[in-house]
Order: structure tokens, then C-alpha cells, then sequence
């Protein structure tokens, strides 16, 4: 390179012969074909990214007007290509600036890094096939060693650097959607929120999505000396929430099931409530805690038995048919209520025996009655718990105190953003 001269491409005069590997990077020897290869560059631009679309899928599905910044990223890199071959060695550092910049836009659009790589190879092969082609008349082997070494060492340091900002901008946006994530469920299950839409809005910038019909697990943290269970991620991709000294997650109703179970087996203690829609979820959470913090929750409640602990002990409204229905199951239609009845009795003369002699029946058959009882209602009758939630939901059907569904219940306190 004459004395004074700058390479095209932002690249400053530095030393020949840099090693590239094994090949040594040798100065260009044709400054003529240079000058060319500069003069041609918007062609040489079109053949790389034609080669990437033709060989790499994701950009074969991109619209024209998205391969744009692809398109000067590649003249960008041929360029430069020329400028360091012209000087006869490989990028600093300090060149760099535009492939990281570049990295992590990519990485902030979520463009998968395979194909990035893939893409900068591609056109790597594709800019030597254009300056041999251009050249081939008066590039000989020696020449054509040195453009491999320029080309080929260039694009590996692209893709060191790349490969590296790309990794930790993923890392912070990722980082950084959590963190919001978190924040919007403190405040949803606090109530700090202007509407459902607010909400819906905010997970959607946060790239996430509230159920359409949400339960409130909450989780008594390092409960039953077991290690807290790891659920299945939920397909909202909606992290669990660590506050106060609880472990909160929103699930889908459908899942709320799976999760018990799952807190079960794990010995956990936690109380799961459907909330039935998003602004429903604080008043559903404010049960939970109660119920887990002072109820004395032995394990785990699942949802119509936390309705009916939350109802006797006045935390929210009487309870509902659907309540009483969803504790009973079947034992809750009027085919049923004799074996209501059998049951009622027998928790109230504590015997078979003597619940058979006020009934007038014969023993045998109050057993029958109780054994379809506890089929029905699939519960252990002869544990605590299953027992006070069936007791009391069936006191509360025969007394007729029941209420029709969706009448009187809890509305979420009117909130104002932090």
C-alpha cells in the first residue's frame, strides 16, 4: 500500500505478512483489481446475500425490506475485507465496533445465533468466490492464499466477536424480562393495577401472557423440611414469584390439579385458589397467605377446600352451590342427599351403630350408604381435613345457606400505581 493511503472499510495502515492461522496474510499485489473490486462492491453485496438467502433458511422466509441491514452489514464486511487485505493483515480490537453493534441488535430481535454464524460464513464464501472470480486473471495461487487467509481469519474474528456480545446482550434482555416479569406479578398480586387490560398489556411487553383464567398457588417456602418442588415451566413462561416470605405462582385453572399433586408429593404446604380472571387474583392471593399463615394449613389446599376454610373462618363470603358442589362432587346432587344425610348423622353420633338405629336402617346398610359416600366424593372421610370440608359443606347444603354462584363475592380493592 502507497505511503498515506487508507483502506476502505475504516480499517488504518498496519503491518504485512500477518499470520492468519497457518497462511500468511500477504498484501494485496494488484491495486488495480482493488480499485475494481471497490467499484463492484454493490454487486458483490447482492451475491452474498443472495447466497444467504439461498442457503440459510431464516433469511429465505425474511422480506426484502428486512435483508437490509443484512445487506449493509455484508458490504460492510466486503469492504473491509479489501481494506485489510490491501494492508496484508487481519483486524484490532478496536475495528470491531459496527460486528458488535451488530451482535447485539440481533440478539435484542431474538434472530436464533446459529443462523447468524451461518449466515457470516455464507457470505464469507460467497465475497472469496467474488474476488477470485474478478481476479482471475491475474491472481495466482500465491495471491489466492493470502485472500483465503484475509477472508476466512476475518470472518472467524467477526464470529469470536459476535458470538460473544451476542451471548451476554441475551443474557441482560433476558435479565431484564424477568426482572419486569416479577415486578408486574408483585404488583398483580397486590393490586396494584388500573385494569385487566393494564395488565394484559404489560406481561405482553414483558414478552409473557397471564392465563386467560388464572389460580393462585401459594407456596410456604422451605415447608415440611422438603426441597421446594420445581413445576413444570408453565406455558405462559410466567416465573414464580419469591415474596414475603412465600413462594406465589399464576397457573392456568386447567393446571392448578397437577400442581397440587405435585406440591404433595413433594411435602409441601400450600394453599391453590382459582382466581377466575386477573383482577380476581389479589383477593384469591390475600386467602392463600391467610390461610397458609394462620389457618395452619397442614399440607396442601387445593381450591373449594380453601373456599370453605376461607368461608367458616370469615375470610371471604358464605359459600357458593358451586362451592359446596365442587368439595362434594356428585354427592352433591339431589339423587344423593340420602347419603348426605348418612354421613351428617354419623358425624353427629360419632357410629355406625347408632347412625343406623336414628335413621332406622340396618347397619350394613349405613355402611353401603357411607362406602358410596366416600367413592363419590373420593375422599378419606376418616382424615381431618377431608372430613371438615365435607362436613361442612354438607351442614351448609342442608341448612339451604348456601348462595347461587357469582353472587357477593369479594371485588378487588380499587388500586393506583405505585
Amino acid at each position: 500500500m502507497a505511503a498515506g493511503a487508507e483502506a476502505v472499510g475504516g480499517f488504518p495502515g498496519g503491518a504485512a505478512g500477518v499470520e492468519a492461522g497457518s497462511i500468511p496474510v500477504e498484501a494485496c499485489r494488484h491495486p488495480r483489481l482493488l480499485a475494481r473490486l471497490r467499484a463492484e462492491r454493490e454487486a458483490a453485496a447482492d451475491a452474498m446475500i443472495e447466497a444467504i438467502r439461498r442457503q440459510v433458511p431464516l433469511y429465505a422466509a425474511l422480506p426484502e425490506e428486512s435483508l437490509d441491514d443484512t445487506r449493509g452489514i455484508g458490504l460492510l464486511g466486503y469492504l473491509a475485507v479489501l481494506g485489510l487485505w490491501e494492508q496484508g493483515r487481519l483486524a484490532r480490537p478496536d475495528e470491531m465496533a459496527n460486528f458488535r453493534a451488530m451482535a447485539a441488535d440481533r440478539a435484542r430481535r431474538a434472530r436464533p445465533l446459529p443462523a447468524v454464524l451461518r449466515s457470516y460464513r455464507v457470505g464469507a464464501v460467497a465475497c472469496f468466490d467474488f474476488i477470485a472470480t474478478a481476479g482471475e486473471e491475474v491472481l495466482d495461487a500465491r495471491d489466492l492464499r493470502s485472500v483465503v487467509a484475509t477472508v476466512f481469519g476475518f470472518v472467524d474474528q467477526v464470529c469470536e466477536v459476535v458470538t460473544e456480545v451476542y451471548l451476554e446482550t441475551a443474557r441482560l434482555v433476558e435479565d431484564h424480562a424477568e426482572r419486569a416479569t416479577r415486578v408486574l406479578l408483585d404488583d398483580l398480586v397486590s393490586g396494584r393495577f388500573v385494569s385487566g387490560a393494564s395488565l394484559v398489556e404489560q406481561a405482553a411487553a414483558c414478552g409473557v401472557e397471564f392465563p386467560e383464567r388464572p389460580a393462585v398457588a401459594v407456596i410456604a417456602d422451605g415447608s415440611g423440611g422438603a426441597p421446594m418442588p420445581s413445576p413444570p415451566p408453565d406455558p405462559t413462561g410466567l416465573p414464580a414469584l419469591v415474596t414475603r416470605g412465600h413462594t406465589v405462582r399464576i397457573v392456568a385453572e386447567e393446571e392448578r390439579s397437577a400442581l397440587a399433586d405435585e406440591l404433595r408429593r413433594a411435602g409441601c404446604r400450600a394453599v391453590l385458589v382459582d382466581a377466575g380472571e386477573l383482577v380476581a387474583v389479589p383477593p384469591a392471593y390475600r386467602l392463600a397467605v391467610v390461610l397458609l399463615d394462620v389457618g395452619g394449613v397442614p399440607d396442601v389446599l387445593d381450591d373449594a377446600d380453601a373456599r370453605v376454610a376461607g368461608s367458616l373462618l370469615g375470610l371471604r363470603p358464605a359459600l357458593t352451590d358451586a362451592d359446596v358442589a365442587a368439595v362434594l362432587g356428585p354427592l352433591a346432587g339431589p339423587d344423593e342427599r340420602h347419603l348426605g344425610e348418612a354421613l351428617l348423622t354419623l358425624f353427629d353420633t360419632g357410629t355406625a351403630v347408632s347412625a343406623a338405629r336414628r335413621l332406622d336402617l340396618h347397619p350394613q346398610s349405613l355402611r353401603h350408604r357411607l362406602r358410596r359416600a366416600r367413592t363419590l366424593t373420593d375422599r378419606d372421610l376418616t382424615a381431618g381435613w377431608d372430613r371438615f370440608a365435607v362436613e361442612s359443606a354438607l351442614r351448609v347444603q342442608a341448612s339451604g345457606r348456601s348462595r347461587p354462584a357469582g353472587t357477593g363475592e369479594e371485588q378487588p380493592r380499587p388500586a393506583t400505581p405505585d
